[in-house]
């Protein structure tokens, strides 16, 4: 069961130092889920260390301070650190495989242009390998692609995300007529106007199939890729809003809070933004 005290106190109890939070810093708050947003719920089952945005509203793995997703509660949390990487990562839904982190953006010191224009880039690149993810295989953190990995200075120990090959409107033709090889395909196969595709002929006209390249995880990565909850969340105080304990708790921890049609970082969030 959950609890939420839908009724906001108009002054919150005094936070303690960063150093010194846990469960109680949520609990007080009047809105809490713990087995939800808690490490410590339910010792006796392997509950919090479910990793599934389906059972849970933040982690409790090692992991979870790499990502800015660890409950106050987490063994790994660490306020500085998780004010600085939950936004170091993109929530990028794959249509094969969902919402999944990556990182998108090269590093703020990175010079070369060129390179940050190909990492950041968000329009089909012409070599479909190029722009394919890839994962650092030590680390387990997966870029938009290589060049991401580059200019984040993480390329040295990589593997590349496998393309395939994805053409919607040939599907109904070969269903029908059963004539398409993989062969004809790759032959036939063109970059025209920014657009992969396949141009034939079906009753004297020609007629361009748009294509496309998805990303095919490779089975040796499936454990590393980390999935990440893709709603939009507020995770910080309006500017005028003036308990500095408060609004620093909220871009400090994650436990998601939903109220209607929103999404907050965690219930100090909430209670900032009058939730």
């Amino acid at each position: 069961m959950c609890f939420y005290l839908f009724m906001i106190l108009a002054v919150v109890g005094p936070a303690r130092a960063a150093n010194q939070w846990n469960y109680e810093t949520v609990r007080n708050s009047g809105k809490f889920c713990p087995e939800r947003d808690s490490c410590n719920f339910g010792r006796s089952s392997r509950g919090s260390l479910e990793l599934d945005w389906k059972q849970r509203n933040c982690f409790c793995d090692q992991e979870c301070s790499t990502y800015g997703d660890c409950c106050i509660d987490a063994k790994a949390f660490n306020a500085d650190e998780q004010k600085e990487n939950f936004n170091k990562f993109s929530c990028s839904e794959l249509r094969q495989y969902g919402a999944v982190y990556m990182r998108t953006e090269c590093l703020e010191s990175w010079s070369l242009p060129n390179i940050r224009r190909a990492c950041e880039d968000s329009t089909q690149n012409s070599d479909p390998v190029g722009s394919m993810p890839v994962t650092n295989k030590a680390t387990g953190i997966t870029y938009k692609n290589y060049y991401c990995a580059v200019c984040n200075h993480a390329s040295s120990d990589v593997q590349f995300w496998k393309p395939r090959l994805e053409c919607p409107t040939l599907q109904g033709y070969n269903s029908r007529f059963n004539n398409l090889t993989k062969s004809f395909l790759m032959d036939n196969l063109k970059f025209d106007k920014g657009q992969w595709g396949v141009e034939f002929d079906t009753i004297g006209v020609p007629v361009f199939h748009a294509c496309y390249f998805d990303p095919f995880l490779p089975d040796v990565l499936e454990p590393k890729i980390r999935k990440c909850n893709s709603y939009s969340k507020t995770s910080s105080c309006p500017e005028s809003y003036t308990e500095n304990d408060t609004s620093e708790l909220c871009e400090s921890y994650t436990g998601l809070v939903f109220s209607d049609d929103q999404v907050f970082r965690n219930t100090h969030c909430a209670i900032c933004n009058n939730v």
